[in-house]
């Protein structure tokens, strides 16, 4: 399994996994029922109903092959809440809160939820994956040198003393399997303690399949665009950033 650096204390407030499917059988609205029940033992909570966007396959020769739809979307939480399988039409999304148990485990529960899913609903197979892992970064200073923390930084123009407040910087990285990483780095949206700042450091990577493809496909996809999000992760942050992870 795909690991890298290991933490005391990960930055990770969030890590997302969603795979959208090429259908097989029509959708009947039973579906998230079934999969609540092949997954109750570790998703024991009541479910929750959110509504949402979501994208379906456009028919064959359209430019774009993929369009928003509003839908529906059942969440089934851990015991805690924590932990989350959401399904809708077409789409399983699997979420993890802070504290982050670690890959082998993460990635283990994406592929009992493929399961449980493939089992339910028969797809055709997956046509897009997607993994976000959403980083918050705390530093204990009200005044912080960016480059000090981040490799790739904003920065004020030369002669302009001071220190940035509000910034966002997107960095997009396509690959040459047709995958997409986006890197943004911003403020965090919630006010730190005082004495201190507060970052997110997202980290956003599509891979959208040319043709319908298998489970264990989907699986060894899922895992080189971890292995992507990783060596981002760490070439994005400085030894004084790592520091406040031990």
């Amino acid at each position: 399994m795909t690991q890298g650096k290991q933490y005391v204390r990960p930055p990770i407030d969030e890590a997302v996994v969603e795979l959208l499917f090429e259908p097989g059988p029509a959708w009947d609205g039973t579906e998230a029922g079934k999969l609540q029940s092949e997954l109750s033992a570790s998703y024991p909570s009541k479910a929750l109903t959110q509504g949402l966007f979501s994208l379906s396959l456009s028919p064959p020769g359209n430019a774009i092959p993929f369009v928003p739809q509003a839908t529906t979307r059942t969440l089934l939480p851990d015991l805690d809440g924590k932990r989350m399988v959401g399904v809708a039409p077409n789409v399983l999304t699997v979420h993890e809160l802070a504290p982050y148990g670690g890959w082998d485990d993460f990635s283990g529960r994406v592929q009992e939820a493929l399961t449980a899913y493939w089992k339910v609903t028969q797809p055709i197979g997956v046509r897009r994956l997607r993994i976000r892992y959403i980083n918050r970064i705390v530093v204990p200073s009200t005044k912080v040198d960016l480059d000090e923390y981040f490799t790739a930084a904003p920065r004020l123009p030369a002669g302009i003393e001071g220190h940035l407040r509000n910034f966002i910087t997107r960095i997009e990285q396509p690959f040459e399997d047709g995958s997409v990483m986006v890197m943004t780095l911003a403020p965090a949206p919630a006010g730190a303690p005082e004495q201190e700042s507060a970052f997110v450091l997202d980290f956003d990577l599509v891979r959208v399949f040319e043709t319908a493809t298998a489970a264990v496909s989907a699986m060894a996809a899922l895992e080189e665009l971890r292995t992507r999000e990783r060596a981002a992760f760490e070439a994005m942050i400085t030894d004084a950033t790592r520091r406040l992870f031990v």
